[in-house]
């Protein structure tokens, strides 16, 4: 890859300025960071705290100091079913904010599904605690029911960052990728002096040229392995091209943001079908576990109240 002169300038000549939403993005993923880290940690605290007694069988937990509080029906342990629930509940919030229109002026959907993943990852947490990491009978189909629900969720997310949000693999979805993958090939080219063979790399490590003859779970494989590469490219364990050497720091970054982004739109367009169709059949193995946890919750809660369980007991 030949690098022309001008791409060595220090001041780039077709930056465009950024947008007030991409200004904001940085500070608000900081947010969601910090957020998941002081959550994280308050729940080893919690965890480190009862460790001593939820290490003990059954039998022996009868007999420890912290059993009426740790137990699940004690203060500490109904508190952490309290607030596990709550979040499971608010769960339905997403569901419910994207099929009302009255509630679309309230937050972008992208803001309520943030908070719809932290949910989904703090109600097991916190469902767990108070479980005591001791679930056996009947209610164990809902605890695993739980977990199914948070695992598949991972999974969704995932899907949805492949397709960008456009569920259906329609010709105005191709169109659209098209015109972003010709610009970012024209600020390659003709700043940064790529030639067709680079371009066609690009579309190469994306696996373009093997997307039609993958299957679903193929592809997702694929996908997912190309993302761990990527990850250790983007921890320092890559080899750069030899060009990037002659660029300055600003310019190299902006030739790496670049070419990262056109191969994510080139991956994206090329397993748009794959993707699309991958999760709908997500939904349909993720609505069933989200009712049987539900389900399972309230016969749960129902027959707590009924035995008396619903508040601390001595």
């Amino acid at each position: 890859m030949s690098v022309p002169a001008r791409a060595l300038s220090p001041t780039p000549a077709r930056f465009a300025p950024r947008s007030a939403a991409a200004r904001s993005a940085r500070p608000r993923a900081r947010l969601r960071f910090l957020i998941y880290c002081v959550s994280f940690l308050g729940w080893l605290g919690l965890f480190y705290y009862g460790f001593p007694y939820y290490r003990l069988g059954l039998a022996e937990r009868l007999h420890a100091p912290a059993h009426a509080a740790l137990r699940p029906s004690g203060a500490m342990g109904l508190l952490y079913g309290y607030v596990g629930t709550a979040f499971l509940l608010l769960l339905l919030l997403y569901s419910v904010r994207k099929r009302v229109p009255f509630l679309r002026g309230f937050g972008s959907l992208g803001r309520w599904l943030n908070a719809h993943i932290f949910c989904g990852i703090a109600g097991p947490a916190m469902i767990t605690l108070h479980s005591g990491f001791r679930v056996t009978g009947v209610i164990a189909i809902g605890y695993w029911s739980m977990m199914c629900v948070m695992a598949s969720g991972f999974v969704g997310y995932y899907l949805l960052r492949q397709v960008g949000g456009a569920l259906s693999a329609t010709e105005a979805d191709d169109h659209a990728l098209a015109l972003e993958m010709e610009e970012l090939d024209r600020e390659l080219t003709e700043r940064y002096g790529f030639q067709a063979s680079d371009l066609q790399d690009l579309r190469r490590r994306a696996g373009a040229d093997r997307a039609e003859r993958m299957g679903l779970l193929p592809s997702l494989f694929y996908l997912m392995g190309q993302d761990l590469v990527r990850m250790a490219e983007a921890l320092g364990f890559g080899s750069p091209s030899g060009a990037m050497r002659y660029l300055g720091r600003s310019e190299a970054r902006r030739v790496r943001a670049l070419t990262r982004r056109r191969l994510l739109l080139e991956r994206r367009h090329a397993f748009l079908r794959q993707t699309s169709a991958m999760f709908h059949y997500w939904h349909a193995i993720h609505k069933p576990f989200t009712i049987v946890l539900f389900l399972m919750m309230g016969v749960h809660i129902g027959i707590a109240i009924w035995l008396g369980y619903a508040l601390p007991t001595g």
